[in-house]
């Protein structure tokens, strides 16, 4: 062999167990390469590169044409918008997918990100599980992954960040007042409690409303028969202030599952308090309608929720003649952000609790079912603590009970039913009650277990309600 190349080796030259040292780097696909441009990745690197849909990029030594299973790295230069294509060298351009032939969305390439993708013969696939802006839930390989069906793909609609619905019992399952039994609205009579947290009002004349079956898969919905004459129904809930707090000058998103077998449009309108956590007088943030059908169906709205939301926020729907037919309302939510998400479902223990800073509630499971413990203050009545469950909004300040004779004192030898249950005083965290009995039978200063003496029987604390 000759220094300069005037001679052309004719058969493979063994070098001993010696390296060639100090080689050029590779500029032709020909070429030796240097160990460097391998570890340094450099002729797989893409270099001036540009575009933001339309990806042009150029590697060392020049491509002459893909292969399957070549690998390539570029930092980007822009946010894709859409789809994106790649064209290395001005070989073709190709288009670039992710998890197999699906085309990028907006966002999946970002500016300075380091994106990897392989040729798999037909196209480049993204391979950099980083890239991925919009991380989807897709395809059908290994375990299989059943999604609601009323959603998207997005992987934040199933990541629930704590108490992302500020509606407390927004899907109506709690039914602590009625559990579950219709009740009646008195045309232009003041708002009446219904379900946990909400409270419907009608005009023209008068209409039921009843927490019923849900639309699969929800478990519970709030209905409103209509009736001749009937001009307006309005279902309801309000927010305390501690819980939209972090609402003022807010984008919220309301959403809602509804149905009406008689009108086509519901419309809902957003409130803050004027006074804090007091809607006695309560200003419009927002409003707007929804066109309806009878099949069930979600919808939203965006609401800027302004300078006063950290006052509570109310959120009622209303619809006019339901002169017949029924109204169904499922899934009530609101949430920070420019987007719906999936319905924020809460454990039913946790909600309970929720409600029941509102409204403390003993419903009785059972045919003794204690629920203080107290001193008879004569030979008629024991005045006994009821301590709640958690702490209320503020004082409740009365009671309301299925019957005076649904209760009992019980001192251990024997129990004697009540002719009266009173409220007697109350702080947040308990409240005195006064279980009171025919005759003298009791012994003063003698200490009694109050209890509920057969199941459904109940005790409500009121005032506390917003």
């Amino acid at each position: 062999m000759t220094k300069d190349g005037q001679t052309t080796p004719t058969a493979n030259i063994t070098l001993g167990g010696y390296k060639i040292t100090n080689l050029a780097a590779a500029t032709a696909a020909a070429d030796a390469v240097r160990f460097s441009q391998l570890q340094n990745f450099s002729t797989n690197t893409l270099i001036t590169v540009a575009g933001t849909d339309t990806i042009t990029g150029t590697v060392t030594p020049t491509l002459t044409a893909y292969t399957t299973g070549q690998i390539f790295s570029f930092v980007a230069a822009a946010t894709n918008t859409t789809s994106v294509t790649l064209n290395i060298d001005g070989v073709g351009a190709k288009a670039v997918t992710r998890a197999g032939t699906t085309a990028l969305a907006a966002g999946d390439i970002l500016t300075g990100q380091v994106a990897i993708v392989e040729y798999d013969g037909t196209r480049f696939q993204l391979l950099d599980p980083s890239a991925f802006a919009n991380l989807r839930v897709s395809g059908t390989s290994g375990v299989a992954l059943t999604l609601p069906t009323n959603t998207g793909t997005l992987i934040s609609d199933y990541i629930t960040p704590a108490f992302r619905n500020r509606v407390i019992n927004g899907d109506q399952r709690i039914d602590q007042v009625n559990s579950g039994a219709a009740q009646t609205y008195t045309a232009a009579a003041p708002v009446a409690y219904n379900v946990d947290m909400f409270y419907g009002l009608c005009t023209g004349a008068n209409v039921t409303g009843q927490r019923v079956a849900g639309t699969s898969p929800n478990k519970y919905a709030y209905k409103y028969t209509g009736a001749a004459s009937v001009t307006q129904i309005l279902h309801g809930t309000r927010i305390e202030s501690l819980n939209v707090a972090d609402f003022v000058s807010q984008t919220a998103t309301l959403s809602v599952q509804l149905s009406n077998s008689l009108l086509t449009s519901v419309t809902w309108t957003a409130y803050y308090a004027n006074v804090a956590d007091t809607f006695s007088a309560k200003t419009q943030i927002a409003t707007g309608t929804f066109t309806i059908t009878s099949t069930p169906t979600v919808y939203s709205a965006q609401i800027s929720m302004g300078a006063n939301a950290g006052n509570g926020v109310s959120i009622e729907f209303t619809v006019g003649a339901q002169t017949s037919g029924t109204w169904l309302i499922e899934n009530v939510q609101l949430e920070k952000g420019s987007s719906a998400t999936l319905f924020d479902y809460r454990d039913y223990g946790t909600e309970l609790l929720r409600c029941q800073r509102y409204l403390p509630a003993f419903i009785s499971g059972g045919s003794f079912e204690v629920l203080g413990y107290g001193p008879a203050s004569s030979s008629a009545n024991v005045q006994a603590g009821v301590p709640f469950k958690v702490p209320t909004r503020v004082t409740v300040t009365g009671i309301t009970v299925s019957a005076a004779a649904d209760f009992l004192v019980n001192d251990g030898g024997g129990s004697t039913t009540c002719n009266g249950v009173t409220f007697a005083f109350a702080g947040i965290n308990s409240c005195a009650v006064n279980f009171t009995v025919a005759g003298t039978p009791l012994t003063a200063l003698r200490g009694y277990n109050c209890a509920m003496n057969a199941v459904g029987k109940y005790i409500l604390f009121t005032g506390a309600r917003l």
